[in-house]
């Protein structure tokens, strides 16, 4: 017999659940989710996320304070909708492509249901999307196109329905006319509706009903007799709308009429063994983007909720609306209290902590050493891997091709063994302004840690300088803070050196950076001089690029090193020969050419994005070193290939490669396949002039799958 002490309740898992979305939802009332190559998606996520807030806010069982505070946060994501409507009317996938019918009936319906102003070219841009009494079409294009995202679609239409119902456009009595025709009719013999954008049938024929409901129940040509369940097993997301469908079936006669709500409680139940410790449900590849799509660049693409905001909104609107208040024993639940960020992870909680240390012993560091170089990514990554990591996740981070790690080797003169990397600090799920506090926050404890109080405190008015802009970044802003170290092998009996503690800072460039003027104000902040020969160099790359960002190390007794790096179009080598003579550095511009014979040529580099860093003298702000960064193409060539002439060019450039061959062999297991052409392990490359000679760096990421995570 279970005890009550030791059962989670519907009302408590709702309320986690809720806690959970109110996080991450943006200041300015926006959420996004998945990641597509047209970028993450804000509007339709807003609108979607919007209307399971609504229902919470409704639910008779919460407390009033709790309804309250989630109206307030529907309303917040209604007004974000009305201030980023398409300039034609309606909303879409995200700003850079057209609106579309079903994120526009979202939109309208959570503005009907809150009582909000109703844009009238919001409505007639979904009144375009109707074809005859056939259905709505996701894009209204041509007429002539035969592709099925220009077609009527039963979850589309049933979304349209809906949202004109809820503008009092439609009568029940229409309703039902135009569910029969547009919807009811495209109902399959297993009783369910299936959908272009969807690989389950969950969402389309949960939606499906819940028109059919509010059309006030008309004759069903088939009642589903049970739920399809895949090899996989029902993600979260099909759960939530499978027994948003149970619900509204109950009632319906069928050939067992206990049936329904025997299901109906199983599916809750399940739903509440899945939730996670913070609150929210797991994601899964729900949404589809078919082959003939535009986006999808002839494949097939699966796109993941990876902050797990759409699944979350639509599990806890499952529940609010109707789910049994069934328990779970804790037996079978995975709920725990939340691991508290006191202390770093064991190194068996992380494949990416265990690698840190075989990297360190790689670069030939004592066992103690390596050991205190794991500890220290284990403080700085306690939030970012954190179970459960979303990791690898493009939606969530620009470092390492959506990797929360890349490592460096750097080859040169005067350079010796050392562990380099950069890595994702802060919470992932969390909006930008939330997620950069994590973030410093981590940084500080970090640098309190290792005894550089002197040198956070120097940089700290530059930091808030830099991350004051944030409450305005757009949501789904995939970098503004990462960590990083650069810490040199011990040689033998010789004290361990001291890690530089390394923050990478974006500079917010675009509408929110303010450009060159923030970068002055930034190093001003940080006590670093900023000389006129600097300025000239600054007033160069401001011409032909943006400041991307900021670098800083931080050393012991307040020592504080920076570089500023630049983003440009392309490899412009008059530019970079002007500022190797503004900077009087000791190099030629071959020293800096991104030139690797077989993997890239110079007039490949013109094309392709690029960069230049200058870093400064903590003291004198002297141009100490001039760097060029190239990425690397995609690889065509089996992963070995390209190792090798990478390291064949290294040793003629230096005549030692060792440090790179070291990280290549500590990486390379982490990649699935060593012969074939993958996604590449060689993520950019740097070639660096300076005072104490030249120097080329490689980086490389590690490849893991999110299951090992």
């Amino acid at each position: 017999m279970t005890r009550a002490s030791e059962v989670i309740p519907t009302r408590i898992a709702a309320e986690r659940g809720l806690a959970y979305l109110l996080r991450c939802q943006h200041p300015a009332g926006s959420f996004t989710d998945f990641w597509l190559p047209v970028g993450t998606s804000d509007a339709w996520v807003t609108a979607y996320v919007g209307l399971a807030l609504h229902a919470v806010s409704g639910c008779s069982w919460l407390p009033d304070d709790t309804r309250a505070l989630t109206d307030a946060a529907a309303r917040r994501a209604a007004r974000w909708l009305l201030d980023h409507a398409h300039p034609r009317g309606g909303w879409g996938y995200n700003a850079s492509v057209s609106a579309d019918a079903d994120s526009t009936a979202h939109a309208l319906s959570l503005l009907a249901r809150l009582n909000m102003d109703i844009p009238a070219q919001a409505v007639a841009f979904l009144n375009a999307h109707r074809v005859d009494d056939v259905g709505f079409c996701t894009y209204a294009w041509p007429s002539s196109s035969v592709h099925l995202w220009t077609q009527p679609c039963p979850d589309v239409s049933a979304a349209a329905l809906r949202c004109l119902h809820d503008l009092g456009e439609l009568t029940q009595t229409q309703l039902q006319a135009a569910w029969l025709s547009m919807v009811g009719g495209q109902q399959q013999s297993d009783g369910l509706w299936e959908g272009y954008w969807w690989p389950s049938p969950a969402y389309p024929t949960g939606l499906a009903l819940e028109v059919w409901n509010t059309a006030g129940r008309p004759p069903l040509r088939w009642v589903p007799a049970r739920w399809p369940v895949p090899e996989s097993g029902l993600s979260a997301f099909d759960l939530a709308w499978s027994l948003r469908a149970q619900t509204l079936l109950d009632g319906t006669p069928s050939e067992n009429p206990d049936l329904q709500n025997t299901e109906r409680t199983e599916l809750a139940a399940q739903l509440l063994t899945l939730q996670a410790a913070d609150g929210a449900w797991p994601s899964s590849p729900l949404l589809r983007v078919p082959p003939a799509h535009p986006t999808s660049g002839g494949v097939t693409l699966r796109a993941q909720d990876t902050r797990r905001v759409f699944t979350s909104a639509s599990v806890l609107r499952a529940l609010v609306l109707g789910a049994p208040d069934v328990t779970a024993p804790t037996e079978f639940s995975p709920f725990r209290q939340p691991r508290q960020p006191i202390s770093p992870p064991h190194p068996d909680h992380s494949p990416l902590t265990k690698l840190v240390w075989q990297v360190a012993q790689a670069a030939g560091f004592p066992p103690t050493q390596a050991a205190q170089a794991r500890d220290l990514f284990g403080h700085l990554t306690r939030l970012s891997l954190r179970p459960p990591a979303p990791w690898p996740s493009r939606q969530l981070t620009a470092l390492s091709g959506g990797m929360p790690l890349e490592f460096s080797a750097t080859v040169g003169a005067q350079v010796g063994p050392a562990l380099r990397y950069a890595t994702e600090v802060s919470d992932p799920y969390l909006p930008p302004p939330a997620r950069v506090q994590s973030g410093l926050t981590i940084l500080r404890e970090v640098a309190e840690t290792v005894g550089y109080q002197d040198s956070w405190q120097r940089l700290w008015p530059a930091v808030r300088l830099l991350t004051a802009p944030m409450p305005h970044a757009p949501d789904g802003t995939r970098f503004t803070v990462w960590g990083g170290v650069d810490q040199a092998a011990a040689m033998a009996n010789q004290l361990y050196p001291p890690p530089a503690l390394k923050l990478y800072l974006n500079t917010l460039h675009r509408e929110l950076g303010g450009g060159r003027p923030r970068v002055a104000d930034a190093l001003h902040a940080a006590q670093l001089p900023v000389t006129p020969l600097l300025q000239q160099a600054l007033t160069l790359l401001d011409a032909a690029g943006f400041p991307q960002e900021l670098g800083f190390a931080l050393g012991p007794r307040g020592q504080v090193a920076c570089k500023v790096y630049y983003e440009l179009s392309g490899w412009r080598p008059a530019l970079v020969q002007e500022l190797l003579q503004i900077s009087n550095l000791p190099g030629l511009l071959k020293d800096l050419t991104p030139d690797i014979p077989g993997l890239i040529r110079v007039g490949l580099a013109t094309k392709s994005r690029a960069g230049i860093g200058v870093r400064l003298d903590p003291s004198t702000g002297q141009i100490t070193e001039l760097m060029t960064a190239c990425a690397f193409p995609t690889p065509f060539l089996p992963l070995q290939t390209t190792v090798q002439r990478v390291e064949n060019w290294l040793e003629a450039q230096s005549g030692d490669a060792a440090p790179y061959r070291a990280l290549v062999q500590a990486i390379r297991p982490t990649w699935p396949d060593h012969d074939a052409a993958t996604r590449a392990m060689h993520s950019l490359f740097t070639r660096t002039v300076s005072v104490w000679g030249n120097r080329t760096t490689i980086y490389l990421r590690p490849m893991l799958a999110l299951e090992e995570l």
